[in-house]
């Protein structure tokens, strides 16, 4: 027996094809009547309308499309960064003890000594020109005595007494802080973090001396 089926349902889709396109027919032919009979005025406005209306959703789409490429830019450059990056490293207790030591002299060596070491240099020169500007004044008695001649000004005295009181402040801070340290008993941080100690201790005894120092000018 033939089957008819396809046959029926190709009738079918045509019949639906050709009601759609009677009615796209018939919306136009409806259109262009309404076009003839509105006035020049309104059709300038309309037309307007129009061209305001497309070009937003020309506005929204660019928008909409560069959105789209940036996400899209974004995602690569994070996924790219994301590949090269490198796996964190679990350090040991015994390593990160060992790396806070070495972070903390690091420090020290690095940042803090070569400012300390030009502020002890200058109170040496500074020094040494109050030694070799030695007045000779008469005392009562008609004998000569020695007195240092006052080669700073008491607004720079007060700016070397700060630096001193600074630079004790943080090595202060930084023997705290490797006091902060667990050496997990071990004897080899344990001495190594007394040596650092005792480095930081003798920069202290500098500062104490050039105390002393100021005290003299």
């Amino acid at each position: 027996m033939l089957d008819l089926s396809p046959f029926i349902y190709a009738n079918a889709k045509m019949d639906m094809v050709k009601s759609a396109q009677d009615q796209i027919h018939n919306l136009l032919n409806n259109l262009c009547v309404w076009w003839d009979q509105i006035t020049e005025e309104e059709k300038l406005r309309m037309v307007g309308c129009v061209s305001v209306g497309l070009l937003g959703l020309t506005f929204v789409a660019c928008s909409l499309n560069k959105s789209t490429t940036d996400r899209k830019k974004h995602n690569k450059k994070k996924k790219r960064s994301g590949s090269k990056s490198k796996p964190e490293v679990k350090l040991t207790p015994y390593e990160f003890s060992e790396t806070q030591i070495g972070d903390i002299m690091a420090k020290v060596s690095c940042e803090i000594l070569p400012q300390l070491q030009d502020f002890l240099d200058e109170i040496k020169r500074i020094t040494n020109s109050a030694s070799d500007n030695k007045l000779d004044k008469p005392t009562k008695r008609g004998k000569k005595k020695s007195t240092p001649a006052k080669v700073v000004a008491g607004e720079a005295l007060e700016q070397l007494e700060y630096k001193r009181r600074y630079f004790n402040e943080i090595l202060l801070k930084e023997l705290m802080d490797l006091d902060g340290v667990d050496t997990l008993g071990d004897v080899t941080l344990r001495d190594r973090r007394r040596e650092c100690v005792r480095n930081i201790q003798g920069y202290h005894k500098e500062l104490d001396g050039v105390k002393a120092l100021l005290g003299d000018l």
